[in-house]
């Protein structure tokens, strides 16, 4: 799967931990140095997430690499939100899943769902995490699937 804004890479550490082949991608070259190197620390050299440096709307991987492309509270910070699905979309396998996890305010104030739908994407299941204080805000988290529309 890839992770898309990956930072630090503690979430794609954690799903690396429970056997998901991960790769984070993001475009700051430090996070993804620190991304390595707490990878390396927490599982050494094998069985341990990748990270590579990259802008969203132009990944390195070829048509169909991955079954699931997730954006875990990313999603937001991306300016040009079509370009970076429809790229998302490309390097996700025919039978693929897009995941978006972002709190509920930030689903409401920015649109998303309809963007996502807007990119070709349909709407294949949600689920509501419990709240979690996130940059002083308490707000429940919202995970939705898609597929290709």
């Amino acid at each position: 799967m890839l992770s898309v804004g990956s930072g630090l890479g503690q979430v794609e550490l954690w799903l690396a931990e429970r056997g998901f082949d991960v790769t984070g991608v993001d475009a700051d070259e430090d996070m993804v140095a620190a991304a390595t190197l707490l990878a390396e620390r927490v599982l050494g050299k094998q069985d341990r997430p990748s990270f590579v440096v990259s802008r969203a709307s132009t990944l390195p991987f070829p048509d169909g690499t991955f079954g699931a492309v997730l954006f875990l509270s990313s999603l937001h910070e991306i300016k040009d939100r079509l370009a970076v699905l429809a790229e998302a979309g490309r390097v996700l396998a025919p039978d693929g899943v897009l995941v978006v996890a972002e709190d509920g305010t930030t689903w409401e104030r920015q649109d998303l769902l309809r963007e996502v739908e807007g990119a070709g994407f349909a709407p294949s299941g949600e689920t509501r995490l419990p709240e979690i204080l996130d940059h002083g805000v308490v707000s429940p988290y919202i995970v939705r699937r898609f597929r290709r529309g």
